[in-house]
C-alpha cells in the first residue's frame, strides 16, 4: 500500500473515530416558567458537590439538574444581589454583594464577615462592587474592585482591612490567580483619555 492511501486511510479512521466516539456538548435554557427567579443573572457557579449556583436579582437559586431551590434565605432583599463568589477546595464558600458586603455561606444561608465593615462604607460610598474574592489557606479574604483591592487578615477579632492598591482610582487594580496553590498577582492598568 502506498504511503499516500496509508495516510488517506489514517486520516479518514481518525475523523470518523473522533465524531462517532466524541463527548457532545448539551445545552439547556431556562426561564422563570421553569423555576428560575428571573431573567437577569449576574453570576453562575457550579460548586465541588455540582450545584449549579445562579444569583439572580431576585435572589440566589441552585440548581441540582431537576429543580432550582432558592437559598440564601436569610438575606434582606436588599442585599440579595451577589456579583461574586469563591469556593475553597474543600467547599467552604464566600460572596460579595452588590453593596462590597463580604459573607461566608454555611448551610445554605450566608453570614457576615466581622473586620469588613469599614470597607465597605468605603466602596458604598465609592459606588465600587467587589469583582472578584479569593480566600487563601490562611482564610485571609482579597476583594478586588474596579478601582480599588483590599486584603482582609484574619485575627483572633475578625479580620482586619488593609489596601493592596496604589495609586489614583483607575491607576491600578489586582486580579488574582491560583496556580498549583500558589497565588498569582496580576496588576492591571486603567487609563483615561
Amino acid at each position: 500500500m502506498s504511503p499516500l492511501k496509508v495516510g488517506l486511510f489514517y486520516l479518514i479512521f481518525f475523523f470518523l473515530g473522533s465524531n462517532c466516539f466524541a463527548q457532545t456538548l448539551k445545552s439547556d435554557s431556562f426561564i422563570t416558567s421553569d423555576g428560575l427567579g428571573s431573567d437577569e443573572v449576574y453570576n453562575l457557579h457550579q460548586d465541588k458537590k455540582g450545584y449549579i449556583w445562579v444569583f439572580t436579582n431576585y435572589g440566589t437559586l441552585t440548581y441540582n439538574d431537576t429543580e432550582f431551590k432558592k437559598v440564601l434565605l436569610n438575606l434582606p432583599f436588599n442585599e440579595s444581589l451577589v456579583y461574586s463568589i469563591y469556593e475553597q477546595e474543600n467547599g467552604r464558600k464566600w460572596i460579595a454583594n452588590s453593596q462590597g458586603k463580604i459573607y461566608e455561606v454555611i448551610n445554605d444561608s450566608a453570614f457576615q464577615v466581622r473586620g469588613t465593615e469599614e470597607t465597605f462604607e468605603l466602596l458604598r460610598k465609592a459606588v465600587s462592587e467587589i469583582v472578584q474574592l479569593h480566600v487563601d489557606d490562611s482564610l485571609n479574604i482579597y476583594a478586588l474592585t474596579k478601582h480599588h483591592s483590599y486584603k482582609f487578615i484574619l485575627g483572633k477579632n475578625g479580620y482586619a482591612a488593609f489596601s493592596l492598591s496604589t495609586g489614583k482610582n483607575d491607576s491600578i487594580a489586582f486580579r488574582l490567580h491560583e496556580k498549583n496553590n500558589r497565588l498569582l498577582y496580576l496588576r492591571l492598568l486603567f487609563f483615561r483619555f
